[in-house]
């Protein structure tokens, strides 16, 4: 099955989700949070492979999975799965009757206090605005490491009046997801066709892990073409490179630690070779290799907040 076949597939599932649960349902891309219970949260990701021979990988969030039925729960959601056929609907069905069977709010309440699944939002930068024609793209990132976060990110910056009010709120993330050994990565346009898989080739580009970014578009009126693609990936490249989540030739990456110290050296190795025909006509094929090595060392140049061009 082809990508757009696939994705479609995924779209049609999603759609019909929002449809019945429209209050405890929130997609991102090909990622979704589903709330089944106020103490429960099932991250799901649409991977490639969904439906046709794996079932989407998940993660579940409750603060009762210390309780003995717990661990079980994971073996019914994995035999709940037919290959071909979706499964999102059935596991919202199935985890809300066993929870109601094995951990009935009333027991629970009566074990743990409740907790706020949805975490505190994380450090969040906002980048400079670019101008054109009226039009005004601003950009946001934050270190993140699991779909929660992301949720709570865009939540938190959708409360300020002015982003909420923005045309379009285009988002792409990218974490390292350790079980797997493998990203988890995916976007949003947000009604703007084509900007959300920019913003992430962007994020792969420039090879950044546990990263996501969201482009704030104020729509001034007059169309700008093309040239909006060019300002949305200038502003994720911005925001990327200004607070130290990537250096700016976006070849190699230097993320930032939580104290602000990690960096990276680059070598580069260039061979050249040039054939001359008579005295001035000359042709050259170099070939480079560059290798980067993250280190502990803290960079001379850049630092927090913005660079001085």
């Amino acid at each position: 099955m082809a990508d757009e076949d696939i994705q479609a597939v995924h779209r049609e599932e999603v759609d019909a989700l929002l449809a019945i649960f429209p209050e405890d349902v929130e997609a991102i891309g090909e990622s979704i949070v589903l709330d089944i219970r106020r103490d429960c949260q099932l991250q799901v990701h649409l991977h490639a492979e969904y439906p046709a021979s794996r079932a989407p990988d998940y993660e579940l969030s409750a603060n009762w999975l210390h309780h003995p039925h717990g661990p079980g729960l994971h073996d019914l959601l994995t035999s709940t799965f037919v290959p071909g056929n979706p499964v999102l609907f059935e596991w919202i069905e199935v985890l809300r009757e066993y929870l109601e069977d094995h951990c009935p709010l009333d027991e629970l309440d009566g074990e743990v206090k409740p907790k706020k699944v949805l975490p505190p939002p994380p450090e969040t930068h906002t980048g400079d605005p670019i101008l054109d024609r009226k039009s005004s793209f601003q950009g946001h990132v934050a270190e993140v490491h699991s779909l929660l976060e992301i949720k709570s990110f865009r939540k938190a910056l959708l409360a300020n009046g002015k982003i909420a009010r923005a045309t379009h709120n285009m988002l792409a993330y990218r974490i390292w997801h350790e079980p797997t050994q493998g990203y988890l990565q995916d976007y949003d346009d947000d009604g703007e066709h084509g900007a959300g898989s920019r913003m992430l080739h962007l994020l792969q580009i420039m090879d950044v892990k546990n990263v996501v970014v969201m482009v704030s578009r104020w729509y001034g009126g007059i169309h700008l073409g093309p040239d909006r693609f060019k300002h949305i990936n200038n502003v994720t490249r911005g925001v990327l490179t200004q607070f130290n989540f990537a250096d700016e030739t976006g070849g190699c990456n230097w993320k930032r630690s939580p104290q602000g110290k990690e960096s990276g050296v680059c070598v580069c190795v260039c061979v050249c070779v040039c054939v001359c025909v008579c005295v001035c006509v000359c042709v050259c094929v170099c070939v480079c290799v560059c290798v980067c090595v993250e280190g502990t060392r803290a960079r001379r140049a850049g630092g927090k907040g913005k660079k001085k061009r």
